[in-house]
């Protein structure tokens, strides 16, 4: 796995480079090297254009990008170079303007990690006309470590931020790629690594991984095998307006290789839900009113997950109040009446209903995030609750923040997250992350955006519950979960049009995609 770091991290190695004998001209170089050889792959793929535009600011990065143009010229490719010089007393504009005439491609190496404070001047009309030319033109933008003007630490834009088509990020991924506005400034972010040797303890903000780097191990199916034996999963959820949630996830978990897996829902739904299922078994609930689970659905609903190896639970269940009080009530909370008694706080100590028939190790999704928002402290009396599948909205909701917040630290606000609730955190997003109660966190650095579409969500959670019930530990399960869907996104993508897969798309992807694994 590759460390996510913070531009303090980045220095601190850099420095025990330096101390074994690296240079900043040699490490320059190498980066250059590096640079110029993604932009030539790109170039030959077609990515991207010649002329190249290059514009180097008076620090490292700059220094990068002029070492850059030499070997692009050198390799025959077409390049004017424009350094920007801190304190011009001249406005600087009629020689950009020069440089970027009829270039079709623009390399940015204005500012690096170190910018800690707005951009503000000439340098931001800078960054402002280069944005401009990108999007008056057909020119595309390459960024170099990080795109100027964006915090290499949080993401967040200082005054204002070139918006790039490509990232080439050196040494190690910088958490600003991945947080705040980050996804949206930096386009596709490249990964180079300059062959950095870190310490044994070094402690980054994240591990990156992709699909390729970590390996999902299935159950061998042998003779005699039964079908229990290959994850037993059943997953509970719809309602009158997402009656196909549920379906979404069981179906994502029997195409991912479960051997036997239940959708569980309001009985008002059967012949819609139904309709949908192949292999899948149902298990129609009692009703506090058509289409709407209650209070008086839970009896049932725990005997029914008590014969299973992991639920997944809230998948367009609804956020009616009597469905609230069922998820919590399902989860092990005690009753409506008693929760919202003045001055109430769950206890495990407390007696709970139907402690004969326990839930198995549970995955909440969707409106089951609504429902545990809804009350403080539920984390004390839902011990068998190991994951959690939010997207930044609903996160929001759980830690009482605002959305933007979220987004501007999602790494430190999953991690304190995971770490009070005592449970895994799957923040989704374009680069999805797993927060683990001891603090480390692993990211999925690829991003798939032709896969954001309603019911994708659902599939995640719904392979998460067939690992959790495999056996595999919280953590485990939903970064096997996260390999396995990046997996088939990229063979889905390759399948469908970019703009058109769909949830359904890589259900049927999975298949090929554990094949591949």
């Amino acid at each position: 796995m590759i460390p996510v770091v913070t531009a303090d991290q980045m220095r601190s190695i850099e420095e025990l480079a330096f101390k074994s004998g690296e240079t900043v001209e040699s490490l320059s170089q190498r980066a250059a090297e590096s640079i110029a050889d993604e932009i030539l792959r790109l170039i030959r793929e077609e990515l991207l254009r010649p002329p190249v535009a290059v514009v180097a600011g008076p620090g490292n990065n700059g220094l990068d990008a002029i070492k850059t143009a030499n070997i692009l010229a050198n390799s025959g490719i077409s390049v004017k170079v424009f350094s920007w010089k801190r304190q011009e007393s001249n406005s600087q504009q009629a020689e950009l303007e020069d440089v970027l005439d009829e270039s079709r491609t623009i390399l940015d190496g204005i500012f690096g990690i170190g910018l800690s404070r707005n951009v503000e001047g000439e340098a931001a009309q800078i960054i402002e006309r280069l944005n401009s030319f990108r999007s008056e033109t057909d020119a595309r933008t390459v960024s170099i470590d990080i795109p100027s003007g964006l915090h290499s630490d949080n993401g967040k834009v200082m005054g204002v931020s070139i918006v790039a088509d490509y990232t080439v990020t050196l040494g190690y991924p910088k958490s600003g790629l991945y947080t705040g506005k980050g996804p949206e400034s930096a386009g596709v972010i490249v990964h180079k690594p300059l062959g950095f040797t870190i310490p044994e303890d070094f402690s980054p903000l994240a591990w990156g991984f992709t699909q390729n780097e970590y390996e999902v191990k299935f159950p061998e199916r042998k003779v005699g095998s039964h079908k229990n034996d290959n994850g037993r999963l059943i997953v509970l959820g719809g309602s009158l307006k997402y009656p196909g949630a549920p379906v979404l996830a069981a179906r994502a978990a029997a195409r991912a290789g479960a051997g036997y897996v239940t959708v569980a829902f309001p009985r008002s739904l059967y012949y819609t839900i139904t309709s949908h299922l192949n292999q899948e078994t149902v298990w129609p609930l009692p009703e506090a009113e058509p289409f709407t689970l209650g209070p008086a659905s839970v009896e049932e609903a725990r005997e029914a997950a008590s014969t299973y190896k992991a639920l997944v639970v809230g998948n367009g269940v609804g956020r009616e109040e009597a469905t609230i009080d069922f998820v919590l009530e399902l989860l092990g909370l005690p009753g409506p009446e008693q929760r919202r008694a003045i001055g109430f706080r769950p206890s495990p100590n407390l007696p709970k209903k139907n402690d004969k028939h326990q839930i198995p190790p549970t995955v909440v999704d969707g409106d089951g995030l609504f429902a545990l928002a809804s009350q403080d402290s539920w984390w004390v009396s839902t011990p068998q609750v190991q994951i959690l599948t939010p997207h930044p909205g609903e996160m929001a909701r759980l830690v009482n923040k605002s959305v933007s917040e979220v987004e501007s630290d999602r790494f430190g606000m999953s991690v304190s997250s995971s770490k009070e609730w005592g449970k895994v955190v799957l923040l989704k997003g374009a680069y999805p992350l797993i927060a683990k109660p001891d603090g480390k966190v692993y990211l999925l650095i690829e991003s798939h955006p032709e896969v954001s579409s309603a019911g994708t969500g659902d599939v995640l959670a719904g392979l998460c519950g067939f690992f959790l019930s495999l056996g595999y530990p919280a953590a485990d399960a939903a970064q096997a979960a996260l390999v396995l869907g990046s997996r088939a996104a990229s063979i889905a993508s390759e399948t469908v049009s970019k703009n058109c897969v769909g949830a359904t798309d890589l259900i049927d992807a999975l298949p090929a995609a554990r094949m591949s694994l």
